[in-house]
């Protein structure tokens, strides 16, 4: 059995927009572009017995896709269907503005090849950020994404995961709030089906970051959620009448977490993978914030009687806790 301890960062490398896979031999995290000691790196690997101590496995992606050109790869996210693993990201298109693009392999580490365009492309960076996923309970597949001050989208996709579903349409499932500093903007869904035992019923979790991941303290992880996964969504604010629906957010260590993945441990304990900057001589302005690191950051995602996730401490933890606990290697 393993639960060991930990104290953040738990990857003292810069790995933002970390996407998580659970596999039979451990746990596969995948970051942004980066310059790393193997060189730049499109999509980079790391790997985990524990959910604590990691190591860098390489590039996931090191051929550019056709469509993609530029050194402009960010937001993975790994799925297994069958024997086959899809790498949903997104990239500088060479038209214009973000695409979202799907590669596979044989393998989590990869090399993953590109399908041989992009998902859905657009304008500046509307179209980034993807997350797909089961629906257990009718089996549908879907994706979901967005940002840039619009609307987070939704659209099923089909069985071979590489195209939308046929006579498939585009839900807009959580609008930003003008009024609101965080929920100016929303990027980095994740959607959660989990079924609540004091409530006795299933909802579906939307996590987001935002607004500003390069400004001051203003960037941090919120939730709302739903009885369908089409929506409505009640955001944590509205249920309850604060001022943000954030759950976590900068303290006087690490500055605007985020941009998170959700993998549960053996005991049902779900966890937060995200990155954060180290404030420690840091110099907070838009030029700087860009070219700094973003390290690897975990923290414990519990709930309330009312079903509502937190973080324990609000903010990332300090000190040193105790991680996951894992029994055996086994599918997520």
């Amino acid at each position: 059995m393993l639960t060991p301890s930990y104290t953040n960062p738990v990857y003292q490398q810069d790995f933002p927009d970390p996407g998580i896979l659970r596999t039979p031999g451990g746990l596969y995290a995948y970051g942004s572009q980066g310059q790393t000691s193997g060189g730049m790196h499109n999509i980079q690997v790391a790997f985990s017995r524990d959910g604590v101590t990691w190591a860098a496995r390489g590039d996931a992606l090191p051929t550019k896709a056709a469509w993609a050109a530029d050194q402009d790869y960010w937001a993975p996210h790994v799925i297994r269907k069958g024997d086959t693993y899809f790498l949903f990201y997104n990239a500088k298109t060479d038209q214009a503005g973000q695409g979202i693009g799907v590669a596979t392999s044989l393998s989590p580490e990869g090399p993953f090849i590109d399908s041989g365009q992009p998902l859905v492309y657009g304008e500046s960076y509307i179209n980034i950020d993807a997350y797909v996923f089961l629906d257990a309970s009718d089996n549908r597949w879907w994706m979901c994404w967005g940002s840039r001050y619009e609307p987070i989208k939704l659209r099923e996709m089909d069985a071979s995961l590489l195209n939308f579903a046929a006579n498939s349409s585009v839900i807009e499932i959580l609008a930003p709030e003008a009024d609101h500093a965080f929920a100016r903007l929303h990027e980095a869904p994740w959607i959660r089906a989990r079924f609540d035992p004091n409530l006795q019923k299933r909802f579906y979790y939307l996590y987001t970051s935002g607004a500003d991941a390069f400004g001051l303290d203003s960037y941090g992880i919120m939730v709302a959620r739903s009885k369908h996964v089409m929506g409505p969504y009640q955001t944590l604010a509205q249920a309850r009448e604060l001022s943000d629906s954030v759950i976590l957010r900068s303290n006087e260590r690490f500055l605007n977490p985020g941009a998170h993945a959700i993998f549960r441990d053996d005991t049902r304990q779900e966890w937060l993978l995200y990155h954060a900057y180290e404030r420690e001589g840091l110099h907070i302005d838009y030029a700087t914030l860009r070219s700094t690191p973003r390290v690897l950051m975990l923290d414990a995602l519990d709930y309330d009687e009312d079903g509502w996730p937190y973080t324990r401490t609000g903010s990332p933890s300090t000190q040193t806790e105790m991680g996951p606990t894992f029994l055996q290697a086994t599918e997520d």
